[in-house]
């Protein structure tokens, strides 16, 4: 949940969760694409704002400076990049590493620091994080695998027919461990 979103009321909340179902689904339950989405949360939100919704106001503000930071990231780590040897091949990678760090009597904030600057405990840190970003990787190849597998073994073109054919639902299939 986001920061925002905590310090709302629950009717607020709904508000929020049916603007956000109106922006991202048409009627048939299908995300849209995603610059349809991008525009129609912000006209929608807009909206709200302009009607005096607060909630609507406190969203686009957070929206909105999370964008701003997200695009300074972009910019700072193309900017800012050191050529690596893997084996044969160079790569050029972020010369800046988001870490937590505590300010004084402060709250843990993530922030970039140069690699030079990293402390020991920073860079392990960030090597066991790389290995939860790893695991979360071949989850996620897992999950496609077994999704071609389904619809390679059933003769179906979408997961949703090969599911039909095993009489199953999603959540069954992906439980079973295995293909069937």
């Amino acid at each position: 949940m986001t920061r925002e979103y905590r310090h709302m009321s629950a009717g607020d909340r709904a508000a929020v969760d049916g603007l956000m179902t109106e922006a991202g689904y048409d009627e048939w339950h299908q995300q849209r694409p995603a610059p349809e989405i991008k525009e129609r949360v912000h006209r929608l939100l807009t909206e709200a704002a302009d009607g005096g919704r607060l909630w609507a106001v406190d969203v686009l503000t957070a929206d909105a400076m999370d964008g701003h930071l997200r695009r300074f990231r972009r910019w700072d780590r193309v900017r800012e990049v050191v050529p690596t040897a893997f084996g044969d091949r160079v790569v050029k990678r972020a010369r800046v590493l988001s870490v937590q760090r505590r300010a004084a009597g402060g709250p843990p904030n993530y922030q970039g620091v140069f690699l030079e600057d990293l402390t020991l405990e920073e860079a392990r840190a960030a090597r066991a994080g790389v290995l939860v970003d790893a695991q979360a990787v071949q989850d996620r190849y897992v999950l496609m695998d077994r999704l071609v597998r389904l619809m390679e073994q059933t003769g179906t073109a979408y997961v949703g027919a090969g599911l039909a054919v095993l009489g199953m639902t999603l959540d069954e299939y992906l439980l079973t461990g295995e293909a069937a």
